[in-house]
């Protein structure tokens, strides 16, 4: 009920009222996904300094959940203020658990803005760091500013970040020119199950490799693959 009260409000153009009855429920509930929800509607509607306001609450609260509301900013469109929501989360978690590295990833992946998460990972060592995180970071970084994007997170390159990401990790290997190693990476992703776009992207990083002898072996690697019992 006091969810449709405050859409109510959002819908009649009493802003002032319908956040600070949300921030009120939030404060009393401690309902992440329904503080999500309301800035949600706050953004459709355009009240886009309400939405931060209350989406600053929500992470001043520092309940499990709050974050939810960052990439709600990024997909309306309003990147800096996604931006400085992340970096306030971080301020307030500088040591994120496995799953919140995920959901760092996750966000910055919807705002195409890896800015933050490399920040996180540049203030911890390696070991520290899930490897599908740092890989897909990297990943961001270099399909957006290419190879000069990677030598100065280079100790982050490790082998088992790598093999988390053999697709990646092929990538830039061939754009290292180092073909074994590329070819080391395309093999492992042969045996992998691979989404469709997946699938293209290693037939397309596979037409570059010579000799045609190679490109046969994996290519083989991959039929063997597709054609044994799963």
């Amino acid at each position: 009920m006091r969810g449709m009260l405050v859409e109510l409000l959002i819908g009649a153009d009493r802003v002032n009222e319908a956040t600070a009855l949300a921030a009120e429920w939030f404060e009393r509930n401690k309902d992440a996904s329904a503080l999500a929800v309301t800035v949600e509607r706050l953004l459709e509607r355009g009240f886009v300094d309400r939405a931060r306001v209350l989406a600053e609450v929500g992470l001043a609260s520092k309940l499990p959940g709050a974050h939810a509301v960052i990439p709600k900013f990024g997909i309306a469109g309003h990147n800096m203020v996604a931006r400085a929501l992340m970096r306030e989360w971080l301020n307030q978690n500088p040591k994120l658990d496995a799953e919140g590295q995920i959901k760092l990833l996750d966000y910055s992946r919807i705002m195409n803005d890896f800015s933050e998460a490399q920040a996180f990972m540049r203030r911890n060592r390696p070991e520290r760091l899930e490897p599908e995180f740092v890989a897909g970071v990297l990943k961001g970084r270099y399909f957006r500013f290419g190879l000069a994007a990677l030598p100065e997170s280079r100790r982050y390159l490790l082998p088992y970040v790598l093999d988390t990401d053999p697709l990646f990790a092929a990538d830039i290997m061939l754009a290292s020119q180092h073909q074994s190693e590329a070819v080391k990476y395309l093999s492992a992703a042969a045996q992998r199950r691979l989404e469709p776009w997946e699938e293209d992207a290693w037939g397309r990083l596979v037409a570059r490799i010579n000799p045609s002898t190679v490109r046969i072996r994996l290519l083989q690697t991959r039929l063997d693959h597709i054609s044994s019992p799963q």
